[in-house]
């Protein structure tokens, strides 16, 4: 029995053979079509390892999704409650499994242990035990390091209100949906700050809170 049974269409096979190196190096069983030893029976193959794997990562793009075995074999991971799906493209799953929520990878461009994919692996280890796979850290990450808490919260805030004050002066007004991402900013970096004892910080959330203002208060006299 596999830990992990990968489905995919053919022409996201070296995608799929990249998932499956870094979850073996892991520790994790992998089980894929490449498997099937020859001689064998590859249907009945296919349907023994689809019912015994402790979890079926279906890989999403457009041409799995119009893929009928792919489609097949999500069905019978779902009936199970095995169903981990994977949206290497900005694709929308078939209705039918749309209910079970997919992970998004889509601007992972295929490198082994890129930090792209820590999303997935993180949500793969809470399913199946153990500790995911170390990954790269982002690029902007180094970049950050190099420069105190205060300095990145100032620009992140200098950022949101100079991209307000550009739809207010546009367009007479801030859109909802973007006064909405600014504000998501702005409770993320509180929640992040709150438990730093840090008097600057908490000067510069007190400075531009005002920056996130309901809508109304925004718009001009």
């Amino acid at each position: 029995m596999a830990d992990v049974l990968l489905s995919y269409a053919s022409a996201d096979r070296v995608k799929a053979g990249t998932l499956a190196s870094l979850l073996e190096t892991a520790g994790w069983s992998v089980w894929w079509d490449r498997d099937i030893e020859g001689g064998e029976e590859w249907e009945a193959t296919i349907e023994r390892e689809l019912a015994a794997a402790r979890c079926v990562v279906v890989l999403w793009t457009r041409r799995s999704v119009s893929s009928g075995w792919v489609l097949r074999e999500a069905r019978s991971a779902r009936a199970r409650g095995a169903l981990l799906p994977v949206l290497l493209e900005p694709v929308t799953p078939p209705e039918e499994l749309a209910e079970v929520q997919a992970t998004a990878l889509t601007s992972w461009s295929g490198e082994e242990r890129s930090f792209e994919l820590r999303p997935f692996l993180s949500r793969l280890a809470n399913v199946l035990g153990g500790a995911p796979p170390e990954v790269d850290e982002p690029p902007i990450a180094e970049a950050v390091a190099k420069l105190s808490r205060v300095e990145v919260v100032e620009a992140t805030f200098e950022f949101c209100a100079a991209r307000l004050e550009f739809f207010r002066l546009r367009h007479a007004g801030v859109p909802p949906e973007v006064l909405e991402r600014m504000s998501s900013t702005y409770d993320r970096l509180c929640e992040v700050l709150a438990p730093v004892s840090n008097d600057e910080v908490h000067e510069l959330l007190k400075i531009h809170e005002s920056a996130f203002a309901p809508p109304g208060s925004l718009d001009p006299e």
